[in-house]
């Protein structure tokens, strides 16, 4: 592999400069987010990034969210129709690669290995082209509730990075709730494990704002002094990877299980509190 580097730029709310992101070309990262905005806002980021740079794009997710990226990307002056034309950007539905790959609930490994290799061998060139592939379908298998598939596909698509011979980025999108209490499981643990990277998620600035008045509530700290615990606790672990919220949701199980539902029962209680406040202002 050589040292080709990307940046993959993403706006926070808390700040005003943009969030640059660099990782190796081969990387395969995901974003775990709570809005559909905010995912979609991502996808359309990473795409015109590799526009510029002149690699080849995949694009998998559902039939309504491409139209969306599709019409984005159009309105900020990039001909997608010339680039499907020109084999430059491929399409695939979210549930026709499942399809293909998910038997009974559970990932054939042998399927997967004739499905996702034509995917990238087509959609490189057979190599001659640089590929940034972006995909959610192991988030819908995670949103309906089959974690283990999710993790198991992410384990193939690891395997299929390692030896293909490839150069490509690989960016995986997430839909899940850090305020569930059902979210901080072995299987998410296991996901971040699956990646070389989590990177923040544009809506993290207002989710944070959020855990620090719960937090407030329950332990009458303040979430940055539990965030350095815990950054502490997790600095030599796949942990480190989780976005900080996260994180801080995993200590609190660990370190203090019997308040850890408490805070994010509270959490849920404030973010609806402040959506109906956004809607009645």
């Amino acid at each position: 592999m050589g040292d080709a580097r990307m940046a993959v730029r993403f706006w926070l709310p808390d700040t005003s400069q943009p969030y640059t992101l660099e990782m190796p070309g081969s990387g395969h990262f995901c974003q775990i987010h709570q809005k559909e905005c905010s995912l979609v806002d991502a996808v359309i980021r990473y795409l015109v990034s590799g526009v510029a740079a002149g690699e080849n794009l995949v694009l998998v997710t559902r039939a309504n969210r491409r139209k969306l990226i599709l019409d984005w990307l159009a309105a900020k002056g990039i001909d997608v129709t010339e680039l499907i034309q020109n084999r430059r950007l491929f399409l695939y539905t979210g549930a026709d690669v499942l399809s293909g790959i998910v038997t009974d609930g559970e990932v054939d490994p042998g399927r997967f290995n004739e499905v996702a290799p034509h995917i990238v061998d087509e959609a490189s060139w057979s190599g001659r082209r640089r590929l940034r592939l972006y995909g959610d379908a192991v988030g819908d298998l995670w949103q309906a509730g089959n974690h283990a598939a999710a993790v198991e596909l992410e384990a193939c698509w690891n395997q299929l990075c390692g030896t293909f011979g490839l150069e490509f980025s690989l960016f995986c999108g997430y839909l899940i709730d850090a305020l569930d209490p059902r979210s901080y499981s072995v299987h998410l643990a296991a996901l971040a494990r699956a990646h070389a990277l989590m990177i923040p998620a544009p809506d993290d600035h207002a989710l944070r704002c959020v855990l620090d008045e719960a937090v407030r509530d329950v332990f009458g700290r303040p979430l940055m002094e539990l965030a350095g615990r815990c950054s502490v606790a997790y600095s030599t672990d796949w942990r480190s990877r989780l976005p900080l919220v996260f994180r801080i949701g995993f200590w609190l199980y660990e370190q203090h299980p019997a308040a850890a539902a408490r805070v994010l029962n509270k959490a849920q209680e404030i973010s609806l509190r402040d959506a109906r406040v956004l809607t009645h202002a």
